[in-house]
């Protein structure tokens, strides 16, 4: 699954929703549409981006079978719609690795005959719809698939866990310090939503319709039930460590949350393991004969393998932050970011660098880095993530990168990245030190 950089900026467009149509009815989710295909100007994959643009609803476009199931597993998309090729539809094999590492919902878009769209669905995607329904129809049923698992985990974890909370997405089970929780059913959607949003304030009426869905509640039942929840989990308002009101505008869950998959292995089926990718970059870097090349393999590498939409990697100089290699950025982008001021606080990649910290910027939070949001302005909304990169024990630059997405980057692809930018760490470091001295 590749994504074309190129053009994304173009293709994505406001999130705000419409006041008619099928968004009207059920709101457009704040996860991207991932859009399945053999080739991106597919007549069916633009059709599917025309009704997505018309929607509002941010997508990502995926044409290399070879990194689906990565791409799917690290962008956690709302729906994943898989356009058929009536000419080669060995795409089918692809139903099943995606199901094995994605638990949100599968549209294929194909005129599939009865005996392979009974195969589709025993293979797990959830419906067949042919290609030919009007953009209306085809945005409402695919919002439809969508407003059937909310629900349900936005995550493709099998685990979420905190200290010594740990909830089971599959088997619907909480325990705190291994003791079973008994919650009901809306205080554990509740304990879901706050935990799969950990660190963010969650405003009320987000709240209200990832766990109430279609049914009748307010402000009021929300804070009965998060009393609830805190008494489960042995705290008050007064005494509490991990939901926290955040006065005049909701609730955040405040304690870290790891993601963890069914097993220990790192393996994702139909897919290379982790590990494997960080070799396979190791190699990249190893194999480039200067910086700049080594660091513009790393940025398309990422974009590639769709782990994220944009890159750019910036070297310390001992006065300012300089950019040595990215991709997918646009023009504008780079004669801004190429020279930064160490001096200068107003960007969050100074502020990774000065902390040795991922910082990690949201698009209603970008007022904290006017910098960085000024930027980023011609690329587009969406999550940014700055990590820093040490050589010998010194902080000495910056792996910056972009999601398409109001989604946050969670621990799996944030700790990937932190492996990333050590790599270039100690593949760039020798050489930048010396070219410095």
């Amino acid at each position: 699954m590749s994504a074309h950089p190129g053009d994304r900026p173009r293709d994505m467009v406001s999130s705000r929703r419409p006041r008619t149509g099928a968004s009207a009815v059920f709101p457009v989710p704040r996860q991207r549409l991932a859009i399945v295909g053999p080739e991106p100007d597919h007549p069916a994959v633009l059709a599917t981006k025309r009704i997505a643009d018309k929607l509002g609803w941010p997508h990502l476009v995926v044409t290399d079978r070879n990194k689906l199931v990565w791409a799917v597993t690290v962008n956690k998309p709302a729906l994943v719609t898989i356009v058929g090729d009536a000419d080669d539809r060995t795409y089918l094999d692809d139903i099943g690795p995606v199901r094995a590492a994605y638990k949100g919902p599968i549209a294929v878009l194909d005129a599939l005959p009865p005996q392979l769209t009974v195969t589709a669905l025993v293979d797990g995607a959830d419906s067949v719809l042919q290609p030919d329904l009007r953009d209306d129809e085809l945005g409402a049923r695919l919002l439809a698939l969508v407003r059937r698992t909310a629900e349900g985990s936005e995550s493709g974890a099998r685990y979420l866990t905190s200290g010594g909370l740990k909830v089971d997405l599959w088997r619907k089970e909480a325990t705190l310090d291994r003791t079973p929780l008994n919650l009901s059913s809306t205080e554990y959607r509740l304990l879901v939503c706050l935990m799969e949003s950990a660190g963010q304030t969650l405003p009320w009426s987000r709240i209200l319709h990832r766990v109430w869905g279609w049914a009748d509640a307010d402000v009021n039942m929300l804070r009965i039930y998060i009393t609830r929840l805190r008494k489960a989990l042995g705290e008050t308002a007064a005494s509490s460590t991990y939901i926290k009101s955040v006065r005049g505008h909701g609730y955040m869950f405040a304690r870290p949350v790891i993601e963890a998959a069914d097993s220990e292995s790192d393996t994702v089926d139909g897919e290379l393991p982790m590990m494997q990718r960080l070799a396979a970059k190791c190699t990249e870097l190893a194999t480039a004969t200067d910086i700049t090349g080594a660091a513009s393999r790393i940025a398309e590498s990422l974009v590639a393998e769709g782990t994220v939409d944009a890159v750019g990697l910036h070297l310390s100089d001992g006065q300012a932050l300089r950019l040595v290699g990215q991709f997918g950025f646009t023009t504008e982008w780079e004669q801004v970011a190429g020279e930064i001021a160490l001096a200068d606080d107003r960007y969050a990649s100074i502020e990774s660098v000065r902390r040795a910290q991922p910082v990690q910027l949201l698009r209603n939070r970008s007022h904290t880095f006017p910098g960085t949001n000024a930027a980023v302005s011609s690329n587009g909304p969406g999550t940014y993530l700055f990590v820093p990169i040490s050589h010998a024990g010194e902080t000495i630059g910056s792996l910056g990168v972009v999601r398409r997405s109001d989604e946050p980057f969670g621990p799996l692809t944030i700790s990937y990245l932190q492996a990333v930018a050590a790599l270039c760490g100690a593949c760039l470091g020798p050489q930048w030190n010396s070219a410095r001295s």
